[in-house]
């Protein structure tokens, strides 16, 4: 019953973003404008995550030019299963993790792709997500240090997309 709300103090979810939570949140809206039960709601939210953690896990694998099988075996893994087909945060928070380590990799690795800032920015916005989603793997932005300064277009062009990734996921963070 909407009307019956009684305030619980979580203290360690307020440092919590939002943005992991968004596709479970999405589905539980629209089960809500449909009148679903309780029941439906969170059977809704979960099949939600686990379509949008398949999505972002299958897009990891088509992107990353080495260690296919080692994507797939990874995300295969019981937790990571029960994880995704979860309510919790961390399966977005993995998928993205898995999004932004193939992201990295692609633009690192694959010897015809030349490094622009339309890829800039795209990596700064995964990571911004995985900073915001966890801040334990905001570490992760780091992986753009695996680009060489060639494939960037020279010394100082590379150090300003870095300092665009660094950025937008500490900006990000920060505002949070």
């Amino acid at each position: 019953n909407p009307k019956d709300k009684v305030f619980v103090d979580f203290n360690n979810t307020a440092l919590m973003s939002p943005v992991a939570y968004l596709p479970q949140a999405l589905a539980v809206a629209v089960g809500r404008m449909l009148r679903c039960p309780p029941i439906v709601l969170m059977y809704l939210g979960r099949v939600t995550t686990f379509l949008v953690w398949l999505w972002m896990v299958y897009v990891a694998i088509r992107w990353t030019p080495v260690g296919k099988w080692l994507f797939v075996f990874l995300a295969l893994m019981p937790m990571s299963l029960f994880e995704a087909a979860s309510l919790s945060h961390d399966a977005l928070t993995n998928s993205m993790a898995f999004l932004l380590t193939a992201a990295a990799l692609r633009l690192a690795l694959d010897p015809a792709k030349r490094v622009g800032w339309r890829d800039v920015l795209l990596f700064g916005a995964m990571a911004a997500g995985v900073s915001l989603s966890k801040f334990g793997y905001a570490g992760l932005v780091f992986l753009f240090l695996l680009v060489s300064f060639e494939k960037a277009g020279g010394y100082r062009r590379y150090a300003a997309m870095l300092a665009a990734v660094l950025a937008m996921a500490g900006l990000a963070w920060g505002l949070w």
